[in-house]
């Protein structure tokens, strides 16, 4: 190699370490931090909400919230029956199909209420695919639904609240949160804040526009 193939070799190199670089740093510091709080007040973000107290101490985690146009025994039906082999997701159908995960009652996310879904309690399970259990932990019809994943060998311990606030008579604020923990591996706490990045980033926003959607139309 001569000495400009070698120049124009370590350039490229410098010029990808520096992109690299500056990718991440927008990432962490630019583009995650606003996912996070997708859609939220500052009130909303730092408030106490039901669930909270399952994770108390979380090492990664979310709020993300939507105004939905119509009152909330509206919006509660399209929670509730939300899951695998059960009313999907109302985000990108492709991904959970590519993964194996797309086992919903009419084949991708439900585009109407289905009844037979929509009898829940405490202790029911809802998974996210064949082996993603999530136990509900509270239950408040036309308010609130948390999820709760936990696993004591792993670690892991995840929540998930949907939370229902009704703002005047027909509009209704939907706060989504996400709390999680995690062990001393840093093998699950990569995988596990990778996880949870990836619904911030790109599921739950999609989700919370898929459940408005239909609130607000059919």
């Amino acid at each position: 190699m001569t000495k400009k193939q070698t120049g124009a070799t370590l350039s490229k190199f410098i010029g990808g370490m520096i992109a690299g670089t500056v990718s991440l740093a927008t990432y962490l510091w630019v583009v995650r931090p606003y996912f996070l709080r997708w859609g939220t007040t500052d009130a909303e973000v730092k408030r106490t909400l039901l669930g909270d107290e399952l994770v108390p101490n979380p090492k990664t985690g979310y709020t993300q919230a939507i105004t939905i146009n119509v009152p909330p025994e509206k919006v509660w039906p399209w929670i509730v029956q939300i899951g695998y082999q059960r009313g999907g997701w109302y985000t990108y159908d492709w991904f959970y199909q590519l993964t194996k995960s797309g086992n919903f009652v009419d084949g991708h996310s439900a585009n109407r209420i289905i009844s037979e879904l929509q009898m829940v309690k405490v202790g029911d399970i809802i998974r996210i695919h064949a082996e993603g259990p999530y136990t509900i932990a509270h239950l408040e019809p036309n308010r609130a639904m948390v999820l709760q994943a936990k696993d004591d060998v792993a670690p892991m311990n995840i929540s998930w609240a949907f939370i229902l606030e009704p703002l005047g008579s027909h509009v209704t604020r939907l706060v989504v949160r996400n709390r999680t923990d995690y062990g001393s591996d840093p093998g699950m706490g990569l995988f596990l804040t990778a996880f949870t990045d990836g619904g911030a980033l790109i599921m739950q926003p999609k989700m919370l526009k898929g459940i408005k959607q239909r609130s607000e139309t059919l």
